[in-house]
């Protein structure tokens, strides 16, 4: 047997090897960008266009004034964008990806704290766990997909 027909075979039944591993994860996190990008312009269209049987299916009242829900609106598919790049361009990763991390957690924290201290929405208690989930699962595949920038070993030196 020789040496290269073991190796192949041995990645071929089922193991693969870090490089292989982090190319699948980095697709799959590819994928989970898709989903945060769609779910973001669809909460964005539906900020900016207010139709009433969403308003009322979601337990909102009336809209009095539109314009801070459709500047939300604007802010998530300016948002979903970001997440497509991130999902279509790897090398954009390390700067991006801590950035989406902050923005859902702090979108998870605030919904949640809106939802147990001002208004109970059942589509805001909702949308709070998603943002989370959505943080949670972001971070742990740009870590396992090698996404982050790498940590400084030392102190900057200023001046």
């Amino acid at each position: 047997m020789d040496e290269d027909t073991d190796s192949v075979s041995a990645v071929g039944a089922g193991d693969v090897g870090p490089d292989e591993r982090a190319r699948r994860v980095s697709r799959l996190l590819s994928l989970v960008l898709h989903g945060v990008a769609l779910h973001s312009f669809l909460t964005g269209l539906g900020l900016l266009l207010q139709p009433v049987f969403l308003i009322d299916w979601a337990g909102w009242k009336p809209v009095t004034e539109p314009f801070f829900p459709a500047q939300g609106g604007v802010f998530h598919m300016l948002m979903a964008a970001l997440y497509v790049k991130a999902a279509l361009r790897e090398e954009t990763r390390p700067v991006l990806i801590p950035f989406i991390i902050i923005v859902k957690s702090v979108a998870a924290v605030f919904l949640l704290a809106y939802h147990f201290f001002f208004a109970p929405v059942w589509i805001v208690f909702l949308s709070g766990l998603a943002d989370g989930a959505m943080a949670i699962t972001v971070a742990l595949l740009a870590r396992a997909a090698g996404s982050f920038p790498p940590r400084r070993t030392r102190p900057i030196q200023h001046g």
